[in-house]
Order: C-alpha cells, then structure tokens, then sequence
C-alpha cells in the first residue's frame, strides 16, 4: 500500500522532447504524472516522446539567398543545397564563418542540435586555348575571370615571324595581353607574318640637319646643342609601315622636341608593322653651358674654372679646345691671342656639353696691387679706376677655388687683409657695379 502520492520521474533522450507517461505500450488515453496514496498493485508505464525540430539557416555570402530549413533527428539524410553566384564557383559549406576546417555536404540522419552554414566561393576560372595555326603547339592557360592571359611563348613556323595573336581565324581583331581581359573561354589565333615585314630599325636619324650615323639599336645616342638652340628638329626614317613613337607620342618621321635643362632625355620607339617588334632608342641631347664657365688668366693662358663651388655646379672631367672649329687641345689651360674667339667642350657627368664662344681680351693694366708678392699677414694696397668704385673683389686660387669674396671697394685706394691666406699665387677678380671685370694675380709669401 502506497502511504503517500509518488510523482513519476521525467526521463531524457537525446533529440526528442519527452510527452509523458501511459499505462499502455499503445501510448492512449491520458498520461499520467503520479500515483495515487492507497494504490497497492503493480503499475507498468511507457514513455511517450515527439522529436525536437532543429532550425538549418544558410549564409551565402553574396550568392542567390537560400530559404532557411529544418530538420530532426528522424529526418532522412538532407543533402545541402547548391547556391548560385554570378562570376563565382561555389566551393563548399562550412560551420564558421572563416571558412575554415572541412566543408559539409549533408546532415545526416540522427544528428541534433541547430545548424549554421557559410558558403565559401573562388572566382571563376577560363581557358584561353591559342591555336598556332600550323606552328608549334602552345600550352593553354587557366585564368581567373577579370584577369588578363599572359603572353605565351612564341610558336615557331619554318619561313615566317609571329605577328600577334587575334581574336579569331582571320585575324582581324588583335588581342592586346596588356589590356584585354578574360570573361569567357576563348581561342586566341596566330597570325604569322613574312620577315621582311618585320623590320623595326631606324634607318636614318638627323638631329637639326646633323645625321647620325652607324647601328643605332641598343646605343644610347647623343647630341650636343648649339648655343641659341632651344629645340631639337628630329627626322626619324624608319622601316617601312613601322610605327615612330617620340616620347610615347606617336609621331611621323618629323617632330620637334623643347630642351629643358642642361640635359634633355628623349625616348623614340619603332614598332614593326605587324607589333612584334619592338626597338627603343635613347637620345640626350646636351645644351650648351654659359661662357662665365671661362676663366682668363693674367698670363695669356685660357682655362675652364673646374670648380662646381663657382662654375654653376659642373663637375669638370675634361676639356676639349677649338678655334676656328678645328681641335686645338685637350689641356686644361690654352695658351690664347687676344682678341680671338675661342670655344670649348666640358665633359660633366659622363656627358659631353658644348660650351658658347669666348672672346680673349687684354688684361688690365690700370690695376695696381702692392707690394707684390706679399708677407702674409700684411695688408695689400689695391688701386683700382674710378670705374671700378663700389665694385667687389673676390680672391681666387691658382687652380680656380673661391677662397674669399665680398669685399667692397669704396674708394680707388683699398687695404685688403691677407692675414687669412695661405702662401701661394692667387688671382684678384675685381667687379665693377656695371658688370665689367679685371683680373690681377699676386703672390703670397
């Protein structure tokens, strides 16, 4: 005899919601959830349970929406759907969504719990076969949608020269590796050309009325200006039906080019008529540099000031003289008649420049400097014309190095201090307010 009421126990199963109790495998009538006080026979009862629904809800990450789904445990195996997404192949499901792991494909009869999915996705690939057209064979290439075919191997054919690959058969349409893209699985075709129509040199080059002579293919040319020549006059003859480029500016076989600096760098490309061959050639042309780069010296000697402190910047390397456009030396100083014209040629940087004409003139007399020579450290009288009052005196170096400057003239008798300088023979450069100049050397002991 029972002395109390018992409530029954609510068991667990994994994926199934439990209903409750019945007297009866068949599971009808009314559950039941205790037994009462007084009962004194034996009592059997069968667990009723009803499966939990678990929600399967799909991300698909920019591809066409997915209704979300259920499932429970008794459900037959559910195979994931395909999403679709444009330009994309789908590369499987995962349960996170950094993609990482191993991809599913179902959910298997007896699983549980609520499910998640990520689709993961690589761009869609192409195959750009090229059909040689009775060449050499030439492997096809797997390439990403949007991006651009590389540039094969060139195909061989006995008697002819690839001439680019087109877009179809016929060859009308060129395809350009540089620009074009892939979309599609496409056939690029071969268009294979004579030789002879694949010629890209220059054949003759004139810079302002000079030719240049000799192969120019892999040279770096060069041309010196003339004083006064602000532009450049190109006359390009090239193979026939090939295509000039100055500058990446497409030309005929004249054009002009402005020179800027002391250096101007011109680019000029031929490409044979069929686009294959290609030539590049590099022009500088030098411009002429100022004739203060002179320097007269008080003994009829003629020198280049070598000094980039003073000279504009210009590192000196050699020297070329002419006189009456005829070589005369390749020494630093000249020994020069006054009242000729003179020009030379500076080698700064590796590169030739064109210096403009130099006309030699007397050297002054009406300058006085003493005592000279000089004990350093006494002071130098300097006598200078009444021109020559409120001009500067600058001090330079034998060899042309600017060792003092500045120092004003303000009455035709000027002390000039050598404390400060070195024993040595030295130049004075006295300076006028209008522009003119005379040079004295002294010497100090």
């Amino acid at each position: 005899t029972i002395s109390s009421a018992i409530t029954l126990p609510t068991p667990t199963r994994e994926g199934y919601k439990f209903v409750g109790w019945y007297n009866n495998a068949g599971l009808t009538g009314s559950s039941v959830v205790s037994i009462a006080k007084g009962n004194t026979d034996n009592r059997e009862y069968w667990a009723k349970w009803t499966p939990i629904p678990y929600t399967i809800k799909y991300r698909v990450n920019g591809g066409t929406a997915i209704s979300d789904g259920s499932y429970n445990i008794e459900s037959p195996v559910i195979t994931l759907p395909t999403p679709i997404r444009n330009i994309h192949d789908f590369d499987g499901w995962y349960d996170n969504a950094g993609l990482g792991g191993t991809p599913e494909t179902d959910i298997a009869t007896g699983s549980t719990g609520n499910r998640e999915y990520w689709a993961k996705w690589k761009i869609h690939q192409y195959t750009v076969t090229f059909n040689s057209q009775s060449g050499s064979a030439v492997a096809p290439q797997t390439v990403d949608h949007g991006a651009r075919a590389s540039t094969p191997i060139n195909p061989i054919l006995d008697g002819k020269i690839l001439g680019g690959w087109y877009k179809e058969a016929a060859c009308t349409n060129v395809w350009n590796f540089s620009t074009d893209i892939v979309t599609s699985d496409v056939t690029l075709y071969a268009k294979w050309t004579s030789e002879l129509l694949q010629d890209a040199e220059i054949v003759t080059l004139e810079v302002n009325g000079i030719p240049v002579h000799g192969t120019l293919h892999g040279r770096n040319l060069t041309y010196q200006a003339d004083c006064g020549e602000n532009t450049v006059d190109l006359k390009i003859k090239a193979s026939d039906n090939a295509v000039i480029r100055v500058n990446n500016a497409v030309h005929g076989e004249s054009t002009t080019v402005a020179l800027t600096g002391d250096l101007t760098e011109i680019y000029i490309l031929v490409r044979s008529e069929s686009g294959v061959i290609v030539k590049e050639y590099n022009l500088t042309v030098s411009v002429p540099l100022d004739s203060r780069i002179y320097f007269q010296r008080w003994d009829n000697m003629l020198a280049i000031n070598h000094n980039p402190a003073n000279n504009g910047g210009y590192n000196v390397t050699a020297v070329r003289w002419f006189k009456d456009g005829a070589l005369i030396s390749q020494d630093k100083f000249i020994k020069y008649e006054q009242g000729n014209e003179y020009r030379a040629e500076v080698e700064v940087n590796g590169v030739w420049h064109k210096v403009c004409p130099y006309t030699t003139r007397g050297v002054s007399q009406s300058i006085v400097a003493s005592p000279n020579p000089i004990q350093r450290g006494e002071s130098l009288l300097l006598q200078v014309p009444e021109s020559f009052v409120g001009g500067t005196l600058s001090i330079y170096s034998i060899a042309g190095t600017l060792v003092k400057t500045g120092i004003t003239l303000p009455t035709t008798l000027s002390n000039i201090s050598v404390a400060d300088i070195a024993t040595g023979i030295y130049l004075l450069k006295i300076s006028s307010a209008n522009g003119a100049s005379e040079t004295v050397k002294i010497i100090v002991e």
